[in-house]
């Protein structure tokens, strides 16, 4: 589900998850679409879902229908200029909060609370906020932004990330880097710096965006799925860490989005675009992709006080997936 090598995630690979559509994949290894199917190699044998059923279960966006269960929490939403970040800031305000919407392309940062409609602006409970995760110094600045402008720090988001397809023994070094840099070093530098500030505030919460490509293997994904495994496990050690000073800590693990990245993996797969979608929805047992929808939903649980409990858990958003292959 960054300007700065391939792809921000912003808006996911997860499973999803994400690349900046500012950029296209790198090209010279596609994704065998063949490595994006039920690790078995098999599709949903009963065929297509109907989709008047399947429509029964795509949430719809309706923020005037929000219940407020992030009322007066302030947040950091790292990628939240598209994809799934820009649905999770907009459904976090929607639901009371307030957020700084950090990207690296501060311009999609201000396309996404422009979305959200005059009234959240002159309410002032977002702000865009240009950062580049894979730097301390920018990581730092989101935090003490939220500090400085709301008074503290309720929730720190990493989703940003980037996705890199292509087989292991073609990968060149520097892409490998370059994925671990934003997905797993990006996601310790935000929530090292949240971690002080949420500990002062009295407690918190911290999500990162992981995916169910970190929970199995996935071919063609290699260093996205190696990053996002490593993410679950640094969640589990935030967890026990921040347990006995009310910081919780969740990983998000979405499969295959509807987001830049997926559709950009969609271009570079074998076959028409319709058909390298099918096989993607044929590996999730609900009959369709993931929406950005859908993970803002689940964040907004995890981050509100209703999962006061619930800490250290990697939460997939799967349709199913999991359950097939956990």
């Amino acid at each position: 589900m960054d300007a700065r090598g391939p792809v921000d995630a912003r808006g996911p690979v997860d499973a999803r998850e994400p690349v900046d559509a500012r950029e296209p994949v790198d090209a010279r290894e596609p994704v065998d679409a063949r490595g994006l199917v039920d690790a078995r190699g098999l599709v949903d044998a009963r065929g297509p879902v109907d989709p008047a059923r399947q429509s029964k279960n795509i949430p719809t966006t309706n923020w005037r229908r929000a219940m407020a269960r992030l009322a007066g929490k302030i947040a950091v939403i790292t990628g939240g200029g598209s994809g799934l970040g820009r649905a999770m800031a907009q459904r976090f305000v929607a639901e009371g909060a307030s957020v700084v919407v950090a990207d690296i392309n501060e311009e999609g940062a201000r396309e996404t609370i422009a979305a959200m409609g005059a009234d959240v602006d002159a309410d002032g409970r977002a702000v865009a906020l240009r950062v580049d995760v894979t730097r301390e110094e920018d990581c730092a600045a989101a935090v003490q932004e939220a500090v400085t402008r709301w008074g503290r720090l309720d929730i720190m988001v990493a989703n940003a990330g980037i996705g890199f397809p292509g087989r292991i023994a073609t990968l060149a070094k520097e892409d490998w880097e370059r994925v671990l840099a934003v997905n797993l070093t990006g996601t310790f530098l935000c929530a090292k710096h949240a971690f002080g500030a949420l500990r002062q505030a009295g407690g918190g919460v911290i999500l990162a965006t992981a995916s169910v490509a970190g929970m199995q293997g996935t071919p063609g994904l290699g260093p996205y799925g190696a990053s996002k495994a490593a993410v679950i496990q640094l969640v589990q050690t935030l967890a026990l860490e921040g347990a006995r000073l009310g910081i919780r800590a969740n990983a998000l693990c979405p499969v295959w989005a509807q987001t830049p990245l997926v559709d950009a993996m969609v271009a570079g797969s074998r076959g028409t675009a319709d058909e390298a979608r099918a096989r993607l929805v044929g590996v999730v047992p609900m009959g369709r992709l993931g929406t950005p929808e859908d993970v803002a939903a689940a964040a907004v649980y995890l981050a509100s006080d209703e999962a006061a409990f619930i800490t250290g858990v990697a939460f997939p958003i799967d349709g199913g997936h999991m359950a097939r292959h956990g």
